[in-house]
């Protein structure tokens, strides 16, 4: 179970870092153009969605063959990433204190870390954002597979509130373990950016106008502490 483990850590943390290896070459050959200055010549931190470095013409109508190619496959990595980090990061054996499977807890005076109600909560709680992350994981790969598709505004926000979700849950359930202190902390800074995001983007949804500049910006901080959590995450399950 080691060596799974450990295969399941070292692509939960090498896949997401390829992947924004991947959005910065896609950045790079971005012929241009946002949706507050269509004239704009290549991308932008602050006005560039990820997204649109997926699209095979910039939105300025420029051909983005190259970039298209490297921003599809980029985001293809965060996505897949998140399949293996969830079922780490929810799995009970990253809990010390819990019994792995489905097996019985150990006699009473064997080992109380092991049948204290708090520890089988932190277990609990853990499988449940484990389902609701990759859950949240539906939405979001049908959303980007066609980055100009109606539904593309829909799911997006309904995958990002499904996994905001899931990482309080989980967040929540990492400050009861010990030694897992530097994951919970990556896990507050990435809900505090989703919680921004998913407030500037829901408006956007339902009004139909991008009013806030800054938006792209902050999807790219999530994306950052996120993949910063998940490289956590990998490396605490490679340590255990």
């Amino acid at each position: 179970m080691i060596a799974v483990r450990r295969t399941l850590a070292a692509i939960s943390g090498g896949l997401p870092v390829l992947g924004c290896l991947c959005l910065v070459l896609a950045s790079s050959w971005y012929p241009g153009g946002t949706w507050w200055d269509p004239e704009a010549l290549g991308a932008s931190f602050v006005d560039t969605f990820l997204c649109d470095l997926m699209r095979q013409r910039g939105i300025n109508g420029a051909l983005n063959p190259v970039g298209g190619i490297f921003g599809r496959l980029g985001m293809a990595l965060l996505v897949l990433s998140l399949i293996p980090t969830w079922w780490l990061a929810g799995s009970p054996r990253e809990s010390p204190e819990a019994p792995a499977g489905d097996a019985e807890p150990p006699p009473t005076g064997t080992n109380p870390a092991r049948t204290a109600p708090g520890a089988r909560r932190t277990v609990a709680t853990a499988r449940a954002s484990r389902a609701l992350g990759l859950a949240g994981l539906v939405p979001l790969a049908v959303g980007l597979a066609i980055p100009g598709a109606w539904f593309h505004a829909v799911l997006i926000p309904v995958a990002g509130s499904m996994e905001l979700a899931a990482l309080t849950l989980l967040t929540g359930a990492t400050f009861r373990q010990p030694g897992r202190r530097v994951i919970g902390g990556l896990g507050v800074a990435s809900i505090l950016v989703l919680v921004v995001g998913l407030g500037l983007y829901w408006p956007t949804m339902w009004f139909g106008q991008l009013s806030h500049r800054g938006l792209p910006g902050v999807q790219k901080l999530g994306v950052l502490t996120l993949v910063a959590w998940m490289v956590a995450i990998a490396r605490d399950a490679w340590e255990r």
